[in-house]
């Protein structure tokens, strides 16, 4: 347990500094941070049974699940999808999110591979 609990503030760290870049990012791009932004959240799953868990509890916090697909690389099936919901870009409420997305892919057992969205004037 200690172990998980580390690597799991090890990610928000390195997410709480990737946020602040991309969110400066978009800004530096045209955004208006105080605007809503369709936030994409992805993950990736390695059983079929993840990507669906993935959809009833994103689903119940308030997320659309998108973007759906299966890949098979070096011969492993996974399957992959995005949460999405629109937020404003505040640094504190992305990184409210994350914890909630990084604890949800701990929880189905699936990987979060961070977010994106597009520029919104």
């Amino acid at each position: 347990m200690f172990f998980s609990l580390m690597a799991k503030a090890e990610l928000f760290k390195r997410n709480t500094n990737g946020n602040l870049q991309v969110i400066n990012a978009l800004i530096n791009a045209g955004s208006a941070p105080k605007n809503l932004h369709p936030i994409e959240h992805h993950f990736y799953c390695f059983e079929e049974t993840c990507i669906e868990a993935l959809k009833k509890k994103g689903e119940a916090l308030g997320f659309k699940l998108a973007n759906l697909g299966s890949n098979i690389e070096d011969g492993v099936v996974y399957w992959y999808g995005d949460l999405i919901k629109p937020e404003a870009l505040g640094l504190s409420s992305i990184n409210k999110t994350n914890i909630v997305m990084l604890q949800l892919a701990q929880d189905i057992g699936a990987e979060y591979d961070g977010w994106g969205t597009s520029v919104v004037k």
